[in-house]
């Protein structure tokens, strides 16, 4: 263990969460303002953040002579890890019918715009935002990863069981998503257990690599479909003295 193990681990426990508070009213604050370019600006700190955040943990990994294996970049041609995989296959399956149902009912799309109301600031409205967001997906689905899957369980693990500290490590992931409300926190934080457990099957980050990307990125289309798709204009009923007898 060296210092910057510990301030690492204090970044993303505490750090990351405060600093995406902060990120959330700024943007909000910028749109309000009428500054459209915000969310774009506010996605472009994210891909800075975490991408750096990742090259500093590398960087720090190298000079130690430590294994990339211990931060569950491996493919382990093993049965398990074909489980994982045909796992992470049936969660992508689900995400796209998921979206091809918003695109086909508006039912489903009045559904999707309720749920998805508080993160309107958050989610991308142009096609620009759109392209933008879909590198947010793979850079979050690879950075969080590497950093709430590889290093933080790695790290928690040197006073803990090691399956325990991964879905400690998946409670934490969820606490820094505060800025979406307690929803958000008690939806992230499953998701991030879920992934905890699925890369303790494959005993590889891998596979919750590739189902983060879809998570991030499907959500990001479905919630621009729900955006961008105007509900329908239902006329309303004539009143009864204008209707012939």
């Amino acid at each position: 263990m060296a210092p910057f193990d510990f301030f690492l681990a204090f970044v993303l426990i505490v750090g990351i969460g405060a600093w995406a508070r902060r990120e959330h009213g700024r943007v909000e604050r910028a749109i309000a303002s009428g500054l459209m370019s915000a969310r774009m600006s506010g996605y472009r700190r994210v891909i800075l953040v975490q991408w750096s955040l990742v090259a500093l943990l590398f960087l720090h990994w190298v000079l130690k002579s430590r294994e990339v294996s211990s931060l569950g970049l491996t493919l382990p041609m093993t049965w398990r890890f074909g489980l994982a995989m045909l796992l992470t296959a049936a969660g992508i399956g689900f995400l796209w019918y998921q979206l091809r149902s918003v695109k086909k009912s508006e039912e489903a799309r009045e559904d999707a715009r309720k749920a998805l109301a508080d993160l309107k600031w958050l989610l991308p409205h142009t096609p620009p935002e759109l392209d933008a967001f879909m590198r947010v997906s793979a850079t979050a689905g690879i950075c969080e990863e590497v950093l709430y899957r590889g290093f933080l369980p790695w790290f928690l693990a040197q006073w803990m069981p090691f399956w325990l500290a991964m879905m400690i490590s998946g409670v934490l992931f969820g606490i820094a998503h505060a800025y979406q409300g307690l929803g958000g926190v008690l939806k992230t934080g499953l998701i991030g257990i879920v992934l905890g457990g699925l890369t303790l099957l494959a005993e590889s980050i891998v596979p919750a690599i590739l189902l983060h990307i879809a998570v991030d990125a499907l959500n990001g289309q479905l919630a621009y479909v729900v955006i961008t798709t105007r509900p329908p204009i239902t006329e309303p009923p004539l009143p009864e003295s204008t209707l012939e007898p």
